[in-house]
């Protein structure tokens, strides 16, 4: 028989080094947490930046028993805001406003953060098992990029990206599965992030005026299922969609799309300054 002592469950949260930063690109920007940031700028293939280690103690009849449970990590997304804005070198190049994060081609903002090939897990790796205590771990590394230039189809003009803004909560929940499927939530944390950058335009490149960026240190770990009540139903029942899925479409559906999500303006914003673009 498999016991698990819920009161011993531990959290260890790591994100020493991940600090918001920004990348140029030849043709794109990329907002990332600096550690484990790849070159070359390709947002699937980055190191961790956050990594979260779980331990509880469990007691059972035999290892073969043990195996039937699956103790691991799953990740609840919710995307609160990605919009991208871009303006012309002039006034009446006009600009354009992409709301992503916004129906109707995003269709819900809290999500399963997991990959169809270990739903409903954070990775494919097997839990172990260390002096009684049986241990996983979750790492990520939320990244958001957005390309150069749009053109605007009311002036037909060329715009530049003038903001950037991506706003995300997520809660990482240790968990263990036992053989007949039912979850037991054993501790979570909550952590945030926002890449918010704005930009002008030198020599053909884009150059940060004001960055607004936060991720603030993790809340302290605690023990059980998060009580925020717009969680209860996914973490009943961790199905997709999955939130990297749904919001890469979502950027698609949006950049290509109409009002409400993309809006073509025959001027510049208000707030965009006279030299922009020079």
């Amino acid at each position: 028989m498999v016991t698990i002592n819920m009161s011993s469950a531990k959290l260890k949260v790591i994100t020493a080094g991940a600090v918001p930063a920004l990348k140029v690109m030849p043709s794109w920007v990329v907002a990332h947490l600096t550690k484990g940031f790849s070159v070359d700028g390709n947002t699937e293939a980055f190191n961790p930046a956050i990594s979260i280690n779980g331990t509880i103690q469990v007691s059972f009849g035999s290892r073969t028993e043990l195996n039937l449970w699956k103790f691991g990590f799953i990740q609840i997304h919710r995307i609160n805001k990605l919009d991208m804005f871009y303006a012309g070198k002039n006034p009446s190049d006009g600009s354009i406003t992409i709301h992503v994060a916004e129906s109707p081609v995003m269709t819900q903002k809290l999500c399963l953060d997991s990959e169809p090939e270990f739903t409903p897990w954070t990775h494919d790796t097997e839990f172990f098992i260390n002096e009684g205590k049986v241990a996983n771990f979750s790492v990520d590394h939320p990244a958001s990029k957005a390309g150069f230039d749009r053109g605007n189809r009311r002036t037909e003009r060329t715009n530049f990206l003038f903001h950037l803004i991506d706003s995300r909560d997520l809660w990482t929940v240790f968990t263990a599965m036992d053989p007949d499927g039912k979850f037991t939530h054993l501790a979570h944390v909550h952590w945030s992030l926002e890449y918010n950058y704005m930009f002008q335009w030198r020599d053909g490149k884009p150059q940060i005026t004001s960055d607004r960026c936060s991720f603030p240190q993790p809340d302290a770990f605690a023990l059980g299922a998060p009580t925020d009540g717009t969680l209860a139903s996914l973490l009943a029942r961790p199905v997709p969609p999955h939130a990297n899925e749904m919001t890469r479409k979502a950027i698609k559906l949006a950049i290509g799309g109409s009002p409400p999500n993309r809006i073509d303006h025959e001027t510049r914003f208000a707030n965009v300054p006279r030299d922009f673009y020079k």
